[in-house]
């Protein structure tokens, strides 16, 4: 079989080119480009219906790009059935929650699709034992049919299913959804061991942003079926701050934010628990405006802070005001 050179080409291993994904008259993906090298821990981001789960679904090789695109992982592509199985040996994609066989165990889940995956190449029971800890499942409930599982339990084997025999690369559909904080943890702990001892690629989709924030040193953001912002994490956050006007009283905290809305249309204002305004997207000379405003009509500032924003808050500038510039 020929090998594309995507495989050698700065150690890409995964790459969409131009995918569009049209299903009826409804254009889903419009145009994604997307390159993702070896070791790289990418976050995918946007509201729902943005286009995530349909991206992913395209890469795994389950849609197939409409009317034009082209998909490689490993440099497969993946839109041809025989490199996609070649590509799906070396990677995992858990897209849209787990898919179990309702009347079969969790061992004779896990067992029918590693032998589906890879054949008899490893010892399976060794990889469940090693694997299970970090899941917070033991041999009682892995005996168990998975109809009997909550969505927790579901989501938890399903997952283990993902890790074993060391994948190259992960692509993994919000894969906290309905993990309690200890597995989520510890789940996270697995990727970091795995990135850290193997170099794998993860792809990764969450509405937990803190998650995303914690794991990723890269975020794309998609909107409507396109890629808006692909940033390195630190870059992205560092560089854009916020502003805390921190007040005595709660008194006078929606007069200033009303004030600051009619007279700095581009500043945005979020009321915090602890009498305080968050200020996002402002400049120094808007600032200094913004105090001299509050001078004048005698409001009293208890102590101002600058902080780097988080994830959050940079999702609710770009998501919530589109007309901001963060290139």
């Amino acid at each position: 079989m020929v090998r594309n050179n995507l495989e050698t080409n700065e150690e890409v291993v995964i790459k969409a080119e131009d995918v569009h994904k049209k299903i009826g008259n409804l254009l889903i993906l419009k145009g994604i480009n997307l390159s993702i090298k070896r070791g790289e821990i990418v976050g995918l981001v946007g509201p729902n219906g943005a286009g995530k789960s349909t991206l992913m679904k395209v890469l795994a090789g389950l849609w197939l790009p409409k009317p034009q695109g082209k998909c490689y992982v490993l440099g497969h592509v993946m839109s041809n059935e025989n490199e996609r199985i070649e590509a799906l040996k070396k990677s995992s994609f858990f897209i849209e929650g787990p898919a179990l066989y309702s009347t079969l165990s969790g061992y004779v889940n896990i067992n029918l699709y590693c032998r589906l995956k890879y054949g008899g190449e490893f010892n399976v029971e060794e990889e469940i034992k090693r694997l299970m800890p970090y899941f917070e499942l033991d041999d009682k409930i892995l005996k168990r049919k998975a109809k009997t599982y909550s969505l927790g339990t579901k989501q938890k084997v399903g997952l283990l299913q993902m890790f074993i025999g060391n994948p190259d690369i992960l692509v993994l559909d919000e894969p906290f959804n309905g993990l309690d904080p200890t597995t989520t943890i510890k789940v996270k702990e697995l990727l970091k061991t795995r990135w850290i001892e193997n170099n794998i690629t993860v792809l990764i989709s969450s509405h937990i942003l803190a998650d995303i924030e914690e794991i990723c040193s890269r975020i794309v953001f998609i909107k409507e079926g396109s890629i808006i912002l692909d940033k390195n994490k630190e870059e992205l956050l560092k560089r854009n701050t916020a502003v805390i006007l921190n007040f005595t009283s709660k008194e006078h905290i929606d007069t200033v934010c009303g004030m600051i809305k009619e007279k700095f249309p581009d500043v945005a204002t979020e009321i915090l628990f602890n009498n305080s305004v968050k200020l996002l997207h402002v400049d120094s000379n808007s600032l200094n405006e913004i105090l001299n405003l509050l001078k004048e009509n005698k409001i009293e500032i208890k102590s101002i802070e600058e902080q780097n924003l988080n994830l959050v808050d940079f999702y609710k500038q770009l998501y919530l005001h589109s007309s901001m510039d963060f290139n």
